[in-house]
């Protein structure tokens, strides 16, 4: 996997979502602090196809064939194997943007939080 904007083109060019669904509302509270005034609305079917647009950037860069493809993560992946994925493509993303370790958490935590049942648009 990598993280750069070949990754969120890719996402961009498979889901019909912006890849601004992965950022919070930011606001301010009434002392002039900058808050989170609403959540990220990025669902754990958005984080699957961030990760797998992740992969395809790293053999797109490495000039190879991925390995893995969304039927494999959609249809075989085991539940490991996809919490593995969602860690590990919001650890890159909050290393790319430079996140804060706990408002990372704090975003992978809402991710987890989202119905099992969601699955990425698969174009």
């Amino acid at each position: 996997m990598i993280y750069c904007p070949a990754t969120e083109n890719g996402f961009e060019d498979i889901s019909p979502k912006s890849i601004n669904v992965f950022f919070p509302t930011f606001g301010k509270d009434k002392d002039g602090n900058d808050i989170i005034t609403e959540p990220a609305k990025a669902t754990i079917g958005d984080f699957v196809t961030l990760a797998m647009s992740a992969i395809v950037a790293y053999y797109a860069r490495e000039k190879q064939e991925s390995p893995i493809n969304s039927e494999y993560i959609l249809y075989e992946a085991t539940p490991q194997e996809r919490t593995d994925l969602l860690t590990a493509i919001a650890e890159i993303r909050g290393k790319w943007y430079a996140v804060p370790q706990t408002v990372a958490d704090t975003l992978k935590k809402d991710a987890d939080k989202q119905p099992a049942d969601e699955q990425p648009k698969n174009d």
